[in-house]
């Protein structure tokens, strides 16, 4: 089972000023609460929800959602038992579909300082240990509580780490959506799940944190989800099938992601 690694007890407080969350994050009555409360939200509601509120700051804004990201999809595969389908034998390396793999890399790891195959299991922990490590720094995501105000991001914060986060939590759903949905589907959480992505991608266009070329192994199910509107924001040319099969491939050899 997954480690619960979000309870961040190293640090006094969240990045923005908020009353912490009671408990643990992977509190299932929590769960229930948070999801079920968005699952009506509509795409315009999002697109709203999105947008940077006036007076605020842009770093706060990025900073709380990429917490809340994880957070959520980390409770989501928690709550959901994923362990149970997604195994070292089920998922021996980290796909999503037959064409894209997704090597682990950590140049601050001896063991992964160059581009690695490892199962998805694994590569799940790791990433999660990795984003721990990434919040709890307070030189990259400082702390502010209610005695101390201190934005003193890193130069480059979206472009060097919170884009960094998202595309990687993003190689997460697409692992999902390829090769778990039937899970999904069966434990009746496919809806959190469409919930969580959308706001997640809507939030990513707002505010340009992922490339067309990432987004590839979803761009169906994108637009099934938003909407023909959103196809500017693909790039149609190279797209996967949401069951895998692969529609227009541009190379003749396999796309590995090694970063």
């Amino acid at each position: 089972m997954l480690p619960n690694i979000f309870k961040r007890t190293d640090r006094k407080q969240s990045v923005i000023s908020r009353k912490p969350r009671s408990g643990s994050i992977l509190n299932q009555n929590i769960l229930k609460v948070d999801f079920n409360s968005s699952l009506s939200t509509s795409i315009t509601e999002l697109e709203n929800i999105v947008k940077l509120p006036e007076n605020e700051n842009e770093n706060d804004w990025l900073a709380q959602h990429v917490i809340d990201f994880s957070e959520n999809l980390f409770i989501l595969i928690e709550g959901c038992q994923l362990h149970q389908v997604c195994t070292e034998i089920t998922c021996p390396n980290m796909q999503a579909g037959k064409h894209y793999e997704y090597r682990w890399i950590d140049k601050h790891s001896k063991e992964y300082k160059n581009p690695t195959i490892v199962n998805a299991p694994t590569y799940l922990t790791l990433l999660f240990d990795w984003i721990h490590n990434q919040l709890s720094n307070p030189k990259i995501f400082p702390i502010q509580d209610e005695n101390v105000v201190n934005n003193n991001y890193p130069k480059k914060f979206k472009d060097k780490f919170v884009k960094k986060i998202i595309a990687r939590l993003f190689r997460v759903f697409a692992h999902l959506y390829h090769h778990h949905s039937e899970h999904f589907n069966k434990v009746l959480m496919m809806p959190h799940l469409n919930t969580l992505f959308k706001h997640f991608i809507l939030f990513s266009f707002e505010f340009d944190l992922i490339s067309k070329d990432e987004l590839i192994p979803l761009n169906e199910l994108i637009l099934q989800l938003l909407g023909d509107k959103y196809q500017n924001k693909l790039d149609m040319t190279n797209t996967y099938s949401h069951f895998g099969t692969l529609q227009n491939i541009r190379l003749s050899m396999q796309r590995i992601t090694n970063k």
